[in-house]
């Protein structure tokens, strides 16, 4: 009698941990797909982008005159803004023209009054 009682409360506990393990695989395939769509989204995002800043490169080149030369130093004169040749373009405190407070220079409004932020030379910090 003591060893089916036993028995009976280790299958309960087998069937709650089952059903735990069950419910955060469906919880990991959930965040798996999610996951899945905004890499997708965003591979897309950057195909397009490299289009585009192709697409630039060629017609500066062409109608300017430019070499690889110069593009690659200028990449490398950006890159070194922030003192880190990291391949990135750092984020700096912009003042808002409207309350003064620092806000993030890749906002395009001020976190604190919603006032519309200068547009930056840095096109592509969306």
């Amino acid at each position: 009698m003591l060893w089916e009682i036993y028995q009976t409360s280790a299958i309960g506990s087998a069937q709650r941990a089952a059903g735990n393990a069950s419910s955060e695989a469906r919880r990991a395939a959930r965040t798996a797909e999610e996951s899945k769509g905004r890499l997708t989204d965003l591979t897309s995002r950057c195909d397009k982008l490299a289009l585009t800043c192709q697409a630039l490169w060629e017609l500066l080149r062409e109608r300017l005159d430019l070499t690889e030369q110069e593009l690659l130093e200028r990449v490398q004169e950006i890159d070194l803004r922030d003192g880190k040749a990291d391949g990135r373009m750092a984020t700096h405190v912009a003042e808002c023209p409207a309350c003064q407070r620092p806000v993030n220079s890749r906002r395009k409004t001020c976190l604190y009054c919603g006032e519309p932020m200068n547009a930056t030379k840095e096109i592509f910090n969306q």
